[in-house]
This record gives C-alpha cells, structure tokens and sequence, in this order.
C-alpha cells in the first residue's frame, strides 16, 4: 500500500511540475510570439502605407500651410488612413510637422483626432533624429502597438510622419483570451493538485478504495482542462489522456490506452514524436521538450500544434515516463500566412508585375485562405458599361467561357448587380436567381461579391468568391473579400497609373524625338542631360558623346565673332532662364561649321520650387542670318552707289575742264603746229627754246602727269558710274565658255598685269560642262567682271606663292535654273572679317596706288543689278578663296 501511496505521489508530484513548466512556456511563447506578430503586422502596415502614398506621387512639400504629396493635398484627407483601416483594422495617421492633419485616430468624443500633436519617444526618433520609431507609444492618453516613419522632402529634411498602430489591449486581447482559457485551469489543477498531495501526506493510510478514488478524481481533473492532455510509459504506450485529447484526435480513450505513436497518426509524424520522445528520456529528470509539428485526426484533418513534454520517475526509478500537453497553433499559422499571402501581393504590386499576374495572385491567396471557395476578378471596360474577365485562375472553364464579357445592369447576374449598385451582393443560394442558371448548371451554389473600386470611388472591377454549397458568410468571411477587393483596387490603380505614365512617356518621347526641331536640356551648371535625334544629327554629336559635356566648348564658342563671351551669357541663362526666353546665337557643329540658332528657354522647377533645368528649343536660322548679311550688303551698295553716282557727276566737269586745258598747253608749245609758230615771231620768243626749258625743267612731264591722271580719274568716274546706274544696254545670247577664255587671254595680254606679276606662271584648270547653254549677257560687261576675278586671284598668288604652285580652277556648269562660274585659287584665302565687306565701294587690302577699291563693288554690280545674278565668295581659313556666279538661264539683262 505504501509503495502505491508513493508511487501516486510521485505522479502528482511529476503531472504538478509539468503543469506548471508547460503553463510558464505557454505564457512566455504566448506573449512573445503576440509581439512578434504585431511587428511584423506594423511592418506590413507601414509598407502598404507606403505604397498607397507613392501611388499618389513622389514628392513631398509643404505649401501654404498644406501638406502636399504632388498635386495631392493631404490636410483633411482621409482617404489612406481609411484604406489602411480597410485593408488592416488599426488606425493609421499622417503627420505635418507634428501635427495630425490625416488620421483615423479617435477622440473619447469618436470624432478623428485632426490637429492634435505627437509626443513622446517617437517625437524624439522620427523629428528630433530623423530616425523611424517602432514600440509602444501613448497616443491620446492611451497605449498602442507603434511604427513611425519619417516623411522627407527633396532637400532630405524631415517636414511629416507616417503612423500606423493598433490600440495595444485590443490587439493583445486575443492572446490574452487564450493564456486565460489555458492558465485558468492549469491554476486551478496546480491548487487540486497540491491539495491532493497534501492529503496523500496526510492520510497515508487510506484504503485502496479511497486511492482508487483519487486516481478517478485526478482524471477527472485532467479532463476538466480544455488543453490535450496525454502521459505514456517508457516505451512509449500511451496511459491515458484527457477529454480534450479525444475531441482533438477523434479518437475514444480506449482506443488511445496501450497504442503506439504509430498506431494513433500517420508513419511520417509518428517517427517524429518518438524521436522527440526518445530525446526527452535521454535527458537528465525534469527536463522538459517544447516544439512544433502538426497533427492528423482520425477525420483525416490536419492541424499545427506545439507540443510540451516533461519526463517522470517514482522515488525506486523503477517506473517513468512521459507526460505533455498539445496548444493548438492552427488559427495563428492561418494569420501568419494571411500575412504572407499580403505581402506576397503587396510585392507583385510594387515590382510592377502585369496587371493579370497580380489579380491572379490575388485570387489564389484568397482560396488559399479559404480553401473551399473559388475567386474570380472581373474588370470594367473604358466605357464603363461591361464587365471583362480578369482573373479566375481555377474558376472551371466552362463557366469562365459563359462569362467573358457581362453587361452592368440591374436585375443580371451578382457580379453586373454589384457593378450596376456599387454595393456589395451576397447570395447564399444562387439557383433562386433568375439570371444565375449558368451558374447553378456548373454546380456553384453560392455567390458573394464586392465591387472593386478607386480611391475616388469609381468603378473599377468586381471581385467574387463562389462555392459548390450553400453558405452565408460570417465576419470573418466578409473580412477577407472586402480586404482582398481592397488589395485589387490599389493593384489597379496603381498599374492603370503607370500604364498611363508610360503612354505619356511614351507619346513625349516620340513627340520630342521626331521634332524637327533642336530640343535639349541643361541643367543649372549649363551641362547638357537631354539631346533629341534631331540634334545629334545637327550638330554632328551621339548621345554618348554630349551628355554631361557643357554647352561651351561643344556646340557653342566661347566667344562670338564680334567678341560677346557666350560663355558669360551661357552663365546667366542658368541663373535666370526667363531673362533670356528668347535669344538668337552663334554656335557651331562637331566639325567646326558655323550656324545660327534661334532659342526658347524655359525654366523647369524642382519640387521644391527651386530651379532644376533649363528646357532649350531651338531653330536653325544660320540661312535666314546669310540672307540678312546680303540684304544689308545690297542696301549698303544701293546707298554707296547713289553716293557715287552723285559724286562722278560732280567731279566729271572739273576733270574734264583739266584735262581739256592740259592738252591745249602741250598742243601750245608744240613745235609742229603753224600757229603756235606764227604767234612765237610776233612777240619774238623763240618756241624751240621755250619747248627746250620746259622739257628741261620737267613742266611737260608734269603736263603730261596731269593728263594720265585725268584719264585715269575719268576710268574711275567710268566705273563709278557703271556701278550706280542700271542701264538699258541691250544683251545678246553668248557662249559662256567662250566669254571666260576670252578673258584669260586679256590676262595673259594686260600690261599692268605683267608689270607686277606673270600671268602666265599660273597654271589655269578648265572644267567646262560639255553642254552649255547659251545665256543673255552684255558680254563686255562680264568679260570685265571675269578679267578683274582672274586679276585678284593672279595678284593674291603673286604676293603669297603657295608651295604647290599657283593653281586657278574655272568651273563652268548649270541647272534647272542657273548658269554657274566657279573661280577658285589655292592662295592664301580671305579671313572673315575681310569676307564681310569685300563687295563694299572703295574697301581694298592693296597697297595705296595697286588698287582703288571699286572692282569687286562694280563686279557686284553688274552681276547682281544688271545681269539679276549673284555672287559669293568662300575662304575656308589658309585654304584659298572661291567665287561663285549664278546668272539665270534666258534672263534678259
């Protein structure tokens, strides 16, 4: 008797101390496991936040007072706080500075807690330190479960906070209702128990009766726990278990006493359990074995438990064994996979997964949670008058044939009532529905569905959830299709927004690229960070190679030619763009050509409101400014020219009267005339004599220096003349070709040619078109024009022989329009400065007494006012000079 009395205690003793080791475990494993779940449910909070907020754009500013995120204002907005609560439960809050202008946070009154301020430690972390906050925190008085973020504008300064939290009793009250539903009867069996001992001390001496008693009243104790409790031997028969064990299992007393692991579930957990066993009696006495696993019933159910096992032994080690209890741990792993299945969603969403890869995640992590139902996403056309299929990864496809496109009415199936109203339709038996035959002939029985809508409230799909059995949904059903219905609007949304931005960048860039226009911008350092096609492909530039370069020293000097700094005016458009919205100036290309640009320039701000680029537009006006140079040069020749006609009739009577006067003194000392004889008798001088001092004295050389200076002033008058009037000399067809040679035969021939230089030293290459037309000219005019062009090259050679040897090229060709001479020599070229004002009257860079100045203005002249041609000159630097005529074809002059 004594030894059972002894061995009944050690039971106690044993069952008392697992009790109370498994009930400490279950609390600390409990609450920390409660904590760790909060976080990670903050966490997920806090992104999700995060995400909604961007949809709304990426730059935050305050303004006026408001805070803006975008154009978005957020100063007595709810719309994120509110989703978040939707998605989440909790409460949610954004914060300017640190006041609440956004918050679903309540007041002891239930009004929303606007402009109240925050305080406390996560002041402290998010806008004394810029640092996120995570914990406990007192909001209104109350505490809650916390994640703060901080919210930074472009400049990085912190100008808000991001909130999301849950009052920390509710969320914690779960978890509480289960350390109570446990711990109350483990206190309870911890004091019968100790009162059991204390009587088996004290009344050793009991009958086996009232032993047998107490053994009946222990199990009767142990069934009252709602925790599984079991015990078994040393070898791992199972000796008892309470009432719990069978209503977990399935199983009856009976048939659990004297069975095996194996006996009880499948081989694969049945391995597991007695290594865990075997284990656990390898270890010192007392020790104890927590870990999780799962279960199978005798029902074929599945379910995740954490098993608590403790080892005993009697006082004569003869007898031990193991005894534990089960916590089941299956409604907290559904959440913690309701919590994946939301980021696994949230993740698709923000790594821009097309808009049917994530619908179709969505309705799968939906029938993950709820296994017996079978989701289906509908989206609505642009028009908003039909439903289109979106998702419906299993949804049988038969039905998925019938349902590719509804139309929105009332009175139609669930999904088009629900689109029509805008409001949630459940329908726990569909075969009443008239216009659900489909369905019920595809074996669905029921139908929930909740419409998918925009932050505006738009429509912008339907999500339904359908089952094979008639059902009514509890709350916890309504949760899920209202957050999942949630989950598809953000995903929407947020993908028909960038879908959008991409058109938009799309269509700008096409815009942009195919400009005939030069489109670049510039940022406040005058570095180039945009160049369009067309640019490139005017300047000579690749991408690669422009950007990031500075404007100056790339396509624009550092000085224009009239000696401006562009680089200085480059400075000051970074400044102040709109000073100079409009400006024409000088570049050039990769290869050095010069060419004029025409620019708008447009400021583009920062978020901020500071200057971020310069957006220049430019047009190519390099022929414009070509036209505008010979307009100036024609007017300034028309003015010179009326000046020289003015001046040649003013100067040509006092010449004449010279020159007239000068031949009658040579004709009046000429020895030869009878006259001037006759007259030298009668008043006795002696003419020979007086001719003799005259020469002597050098008088009729003087006389004769006044009359070749008179011819040579009337050529000039001539010439002046020629280039102010436009006379009525009648033209004749001539051979161009014929003209030209001409011409360099009265090189070869002229006098004054020869007396500075030898025409022929020059080698002269022809290349005349074969089939030249015949062009009406005043032939004496252009011979003149083509002598003086073959003079000017002759000279221009002459004074700096090249090492080639002087080469002048005559290329006679036409076109459609136009007879063309080309005269090009390989001399030392004309510099700019010389090229602008080589047609001008008068302008030399001869020598005083080689040139006057007026044949290339006279040149000009009958070209351009006579014959209605032009010519042109180009002098590409150190590489000779070419003139160009173009005379029209059958013009009259």
């Amino acid at each position: 008797m004594q030894a059972l009395r002894n061995h009944l205690s050690l039971i106690v003793l044993t069952f008392l101390t697992a009790v109370v080791v498994a009930g400490y475990y279950t609390f600390n494993h409990v609450r920390e496991e409660a904590y760790h779940q909060a976080e990670l449910n903050l966490e997920r909070q806090i992104k999700t936040f995060w995400e909604l907020v961007y949809a709304k754009g990426d730059q935050f500013l305050v303004q006026n007072n408001k805070l803006l995120i975008g154009s978005y204002e957020v100063n007595g907005n709810y719309e994120l706080p509110d989703k978040i609560k939707a998605i989440f439960g909790g409460t949610a809050t954004i914060f300017m500075g640190d006041i609440r202008v956004s918050t679903n946070v309540p007041r002891e009154d239930g009004s929303r807690a606007v402009g109240t301020k925050l305080v406390g430690p996560a002041y402290d972390a998010v806008l004394r330190h810029g640092v996120p906050y995570r914990g406990e925190a007192a909001i209104l008085g109350k505490p809650y479960l916390t994640a703060y973020d901080p919210i930074r504008n472009a400049r990085g300064e912190v100008i808000g906070v991001l909130y999301v939290g849950v009052e920390k009793g509710i969320y914690l009250d779960h978890y509480n209702h289960l350390l109570i539903i446990f711990l109350t009867p483990v206190v309870f069996l911890a004091v019968v128990t100790m009162v059991l001992y204390l009587m088996l001390l004290s009344q050793g001496r009991q009958a086996d009766q009232l032993q047998k008693r107490n053994l009946h009243f222990l199990q009767a104790l142990i069934d009252t726990l709602p925790t599984p409790v079991f015990y078994k031997d040393g070898q791992g028969h199972y000796l008892g278990c309470n009432l719990a064990f069978e209503s977990m299992f399935k199983l009856s007393r009976a048939d659990v006493i004297g069975k095996t692991a194996y006996d009880v579930v499948p081989p694969e957990l049945a391995a597991e359990y007695v290594e865990s066993d075997r284990q656990l009696m390898a270890a010192p006495l007392g020790a104890t074995h927590q870990y999780e696993s799962r279960i199978r019933t005798a029902e074929g159910v599945e379910r995740d438990v954490i098993f608590y096992k403790a080892r005993f032994e009697d006082d004569s080690d003869s007898s031990c064994g193991i005894i534990g209890t089960l916590l089941d741990i299956t409604e907290r792993k559904q959440i913690e996979l309701r919590e994946h299945a939301r980021a696994d969603i949230l993740e698709h969403i923000t790594k821009d997964a097309s808009l049917k890869d994530v619908l179709a995640s969505i309705a799968l992590e939906v029938e993950q949670e709820q296994p017996e139902m079978v989701c289906s996403i509908m989206l609505v056309n642009e028009a908003g008058t039909r439903l289109l299929s979106g998702a419906a990864p299993t949804l049988p496809e038969d039905y998925v044939a019938g349902r590719h496109e509804i139309v929105i009415e009332d009175g139609a199936c669930c999904c088009a009532t629900a689109a029509f109203f805008r409001k949630r339709v459940i329908s726990g038996d569909i075969a009443a529905i008239r216009n659900c035959q489909h369905a019920s002939s595809c074996g669905i029985k029921s139908c929930w569905v909740e419409p998918i809508l925009s932050s505006k409230g738009e429509l912008l799909g339907t999500l339904a959830l359908y089952s094979k059995r008639v059902w009514e949904p509890g709350p916890e059903d309504i949760r899920l299709i209202v957050s999942s219905a949630n989950y598809a609007s953000i995903a929407i949304e947020r993908i028909n927004t960038l879908k959008a931005l991409q058109e938009s960048e799309r269509n700008y860039r096409e815009l942009v690229e195919n400009a005939n226009s030069i489109i670049l911008r510039m940022d406040t350092s005058g570095r180039i960070t945009f160049f369009n096609e067309f640019a490139q492909q005017f300047f000579g530039y690749t991408e690669a190679e422009i950007l990031g370069q500075h404007l100056v020293g790339t396509i624009v000097p550092v000085n224009e030619n009239n000696g401006s700094s562009l680089a200085e005016m480059i400075g000051a458009i970074c400044r102040d763009p709109d000073r100079f919205a409009l400006s024409e100036n000088e570049h050039m290309r990769k290869n050095g050509e010069q060419v004029y640009i025409s620019w708008s320039n447009k400021a583009s701000l920062a978020a901020d409101g500071s200057l971020g680029e310069i957006l220049c537009i430019g047009q190519d006006i390099t022929e414009r400014k070509k036209m505008q140079q010979v307009m100036v040069q024609t007017e300034k020749m028309m003015t010179v020219g009326g000046l020289a006609a003015g001046m040649a009739h003013e100067l040509n009577n006092p010449i004449g009267t010279i020159a007239q006067h000068t031949q009658n003194i040579l004709r009046r000392i000429s020895t030869k005339l009878p006259a001037n004889t006759a007259a030298a008798v009668e008043t006795g001088v002696d003419l020979a004599n007086l001719r003799a001092y005259l020469e002597r004295r050098g008088i009729v050389g003087m006389l004769e220096a006044i009359n070749s200076s008179c011819e040579r002033a009337a050529t000039i008058i001539a010439n002046m003349l020629t280039f102010s009037r436009k006379s009525a000399v009648q033209t004749e067809s001539a051979s161009l070709a014929a003209l030209m040679e001409k011409s360099i035969e009265l090189a070869l021939c002229d006098y004054d040619l020869k007396k500075h230089y030898d025409f022929k030293n020059v080698t002269v290459v022809r290349e005349y078109a074969p089939d030249l037309p015949l062009i009406q000219v005043v032939p004496m005019e252009l011979e003149q024009v083509l002598l003086n062009l073959l003079k000017n090259a002759a000279q221009a050679l002459a004074a700096h022989p090249p090492a080639a040897g002087p080469l002048i090229t005559i290329r006679l060709y036409y076109d459609t329009s136009s007879v063309v001479i080309e005269l090009e020599d390989n001399g030392p070229g004309i510099d700019e400065a010389e090229r602008s004002r080589i047609f001008e009257p008068f302008y030399t860079t001869k020598e005083v007494g080689v040139g006057t100045g007026l044949g290339l203005s006279v040149s000009y002249a009958i070209i351009v006012n006579r014959h209605n041609g032009s010519i042109t000159v180009d002098s590409p630097s150190g590489k000779g000079a070419c003139f160009t005529i173009r005379l029209p074809r059958n013009t009259t002059a």
